[in-house]
Parts: structure tokens; C-alpha cells; sequence
């Protein structure tokens, strides 16, 4: 029997032990696996439920109120174009952007970087997207000496 991709404790356990945020995501941008960096960006709850889009499960500004993927910015959307490219066969992508998320009802925005891979697991193809706060890096610095 295939073990699924939330009843995997080895990968699940790898996964917890990265500290940047990190999903694994199918072709349509919808966010199968997190782990516990990822928590911070994404409701717990509203994924519980069911398979959403990364947009609706971030409150990016752009999702609200069709959706993930419905509005005209999604589009130039840098996380769904990078899933999409690793998706359809490009190895690694990494791109930079902002992202604007809602939190407390204010629109915040937040420079990353996104680097998407794609994964095949139990003959099912997904992509792991790792998102890396750009301003956290930064202040990191003073704590670890990071390479560019």
C-alpha cells in the first residue's frame, strides 16, 4: 500500500526540519503538504478543509473574491507561473517578487523569493515551492553569516 502525501512521516519529518516555509503543490497551485515553517503564511483551518489554492490559503489581496487563480493579477502571479514552469518540465525555478497578503485587514506586502522543483511521489507529479522572506534573510545575517 502507497502511503499518501500527508501520511508520510519520513518526508513530513524532513520537511518540519527546514526552516523556510515549503509546500508541495499540484499543476493547479493548490497546496497538498506544508510544514511547520509554513504555518506563519498559510490558515490551518481553511486547508484543513480541503485542497486550496496557495492564494486563498496565504489571503494573498488577489484571491479575494473569486479565488486563487481567478483574477486578472493572477496571471503575472510569480508562485503559480513558477509552479506551472516546474510543473511542465523546467527543473528549477527561482524568482523574486512581493507578495501582498491580508492580515488584520491591512494589506501587507512581502518580498521573497520563490524556488519551485518538481517532485514525483507514488507516480504523481507535485512541486515543492520554497519561499524564503527576503527581510527576514536580511536581519538572519546578523545572527548567521548567509551566502548569496
Amino acid at each position: 500500500m502507497k502511503k499518501s502525501l500527508d501520511n508520510d512521516d519520513f518526508l513530513n519529518t524532513i520537511l518540519d526540519k527546514i526552516p523556510f516555509p515549503i509546500f508541495l503543490m499540484d499543476d493547479d497551485v493548490r497546496i497538498h503538504v506544508y510544514n511547520l515553517a509554513a504555518i506563519s503564511l498559510i490558515d490551518i483551518e481553511l486547508y484543513r478543509v480541503n485542497k486550496v489554492g496557495c492564494g486563498d490559503a496565504f489571503y494573498c489581496v488577489y484571491s479575494m473574491p473569486d479565488g486563487c487563480g481567478e483574477s486578472e493579477a493572477c496571471k503575472e502571479c510569480v508562485i503559480r507561473n513558477s509552479v506551472r514552469k516546474s510543473y511542465g518540465g523546467s527543473k528549477i525555478v527561482r524568482e523574486k517578487t512581493n507578495i501582498q497578503l491580508v492580515r488584520d485587514n491591512k494589506v501587507e506586502q512581502i518580498q521573497i523569493f520563490v524556488t519551485t522543483e518538481p517532485l514525483k511521489y507514488n507516480d504523481e507529479l507535485y512541486v515543492i515551492v520554497i519561499i524564503e522572506n527576503i527581510i527576514a534573510r536580511k536581519k538572519s545575517r546578523c545572527i548567521l553569516p548567509i551566502l548569496d
